[in-house]
């Protein structure tokens, strides 16, 4: 699963290019925000799963870092 993934993997295969789906739930808000910040750079979609109970101002921060590159899924 990709989810299971060193977290500097997640950054390089975005990193990359490539658009990821999985369950971020076992991650950090500050491991999410880099991997979404690396997808504002890269113009890949990332979809988030496992991560709408954090409180909003985590899921807002994770979202600006993405710069419309990330998508919450539930």
């Amino acid at each position: 699963m990709i989810a299971e993934k060193p977290l500097q993997d997640l950054i390089r295969i975005v990193g990359s290019g490539a658009g990821l789906t999985f369950n971020a739930s076992a991650l950090s808000t500050k491991d999410l925000v880099q991997i979404a910040a690396n997808a504002s750079s890269n113009s890949p979609i990332v979809t988030m799963q496992g991560i709408g109970s954090r409180p909003t101002a985590e899921l807002i921060q994770i979202a600006s870092n993405g710069r419309g590159r990330v998508v919450f899924a539930d």
